[in-house]
């Protein structure tokens, strides 16, 4: 089944849910400043790449704790700590590495 945008909205609203329509595309939530003051959009220092915007939390359950927002991993930035838990000994990540399997 799918619904067009508005009939996913009123299909939303009509259990009292809480939506709306926030933009055609990602380029505009994303620099929607109401987006970034109701906490969906994460604006975070990059130590490379300056300011930069990710998805925070699109939706709030009440009570729930609010974790605060980290920028996303590096590519491969965890590949090490990953393998380890996964039994991969050092000298193997390294293998792996030298051929190119992982970053």
């Amino acid at each position: 089944m799918t619904f067009p945008r508005l009939g996913f909205i009123c299909a939303l609203t009509s259990f009292a849910a809480a939506a709306e329509p926030v933009g055609r595309n990602i380029h505009s939530f994303m620099n929607d400043p109401e987006q970034l003051r109701l906490g969906r959009v994460a604006e975070l220092p990059h130590p490379n790449k300056g300011n930069v915007r990710e998805l925070h939390v699109l939706l709030r359950i009440s009570d729930a704790e609010q974790v605060p927002h980290r920028l996303a991993p590096e590519h491969g930035e965890h590949t090490d700590e990953i393998l380890g838990e996964l039994g991969y000994r050092p000298h193997e990540i390294a293998s792996l590495r030298a051929d190119n399997a992982v970053r």
